[in-house]
């Protein structure tokens, strides 16, 4: 569950400091809406091919923060 809630504010995190919704991070990464949306809420773990991509994006975001 530690994991779910990792990806749950990488997420929040990525939304918040870039701007973007749910469908354009699933446009990004290459995936549906309802799954960002699944992972968003700690329902479910991405995949490691997913998790991987919502990784660099996250590392996208905090180097956009500074």
């Amino acid at each position: 569950m530690q994991l779910a809630q990792n990806y749950k504010q990488k997420l929040a995190d990525i939304k918040f400091i870039l701007g973007l919704t749910q469908k354009e991070i699933a446009d990004i990464i290459g995936t549906s809406r309802q799954n960002v949306s699944k992972w968003a809420k700690g329902i479910y773990i991405p995949s490691e091919e997913f998790a991987i991509k919502i990784d660099e994006l996250y590392k996208l975001a905090l180097q956009n923060e500074r």
